[in-house]
């Protein structure tokens, strides 16, 4: 989650802003056991639909904000993949959410998408199985951070200019959303 306001994230009956709100998620975090760390609620997404993702299993972590738990929205609702973040272990960014796809984006110096560059820089987008179709923004990306990124035209096809996506598996278990289902 990206969600940076004081009042968190809502959590709605339906893919909407239209939506009745059935709760919030807590906003990120800097933690006071990790040097500021941004600290992220954590939660499973259990399906998608233009833009929105209903998710359940909400939950924060006291160990690594250093803060007492927050309260969190306990059931099952949607929100704004516009404020779901990814992190990624993955080497590369594929065209479809196969390995054997093409690799459309990949970090120059053969790293994972799981730093907090990339992850600031990406928003969600689709689930499919165990795979997140990310879209990123250059200029979300440090300036210094920017020639790492490598990627194919097909990654930017279609979209505005300053942007691109990829699918990416090898989610990590921890700070990020987990797609299931759809």
């Amino acid at each position: 989650m990206r969600d940076t306001d004081p009042a968190g994230l809502n959590v709605r009956s339906e893919p909407s802003t239209r939506g009745r709100i059935l709760g919030t998620l807590p906003p990120v975090v800097a933690s006071t056991v990790l040097e500021g760390y941004p600290v992220r609620t954590e939660l499973t997404i259990t399906g998608h639909a233009n833009g929105w993702f209903r998710i359940e299993d909400a939950r924060d972590n006291p160990e690594l904000t250093g803060l007492p738990a927050r309260p969190v929205f306990a059931g099952s609702g949607w929100v704004s993949g516009r404020q779901l973040t990814v992190k990624s272990q993955a080497g590369h960014g594929y065209l479809q959410p196969d390995a054997t796809s093409q690799a459309v984006l990949r970090l120059g110096d053969d790293g994972s998408f799981d730093g907090d560059a990339m992850v600031a820089a990406g928003a969600l987008i689709a689930c499919r199985d165990e795979w997140a179709l990310v879209e990123f923004a250059d200029a979300a990306l440090p300036a210094d951070f920017r020639p790492l990124v490598v990627t194919a035209p097909e990654a930017r096809a279609g979209l505005p200019a300053g942007r691109f996506r990829a699918w990416l598996n090898r989610l990590c278990g921890i700070q990020e959303t987990r797609c299931d289902g759809d």
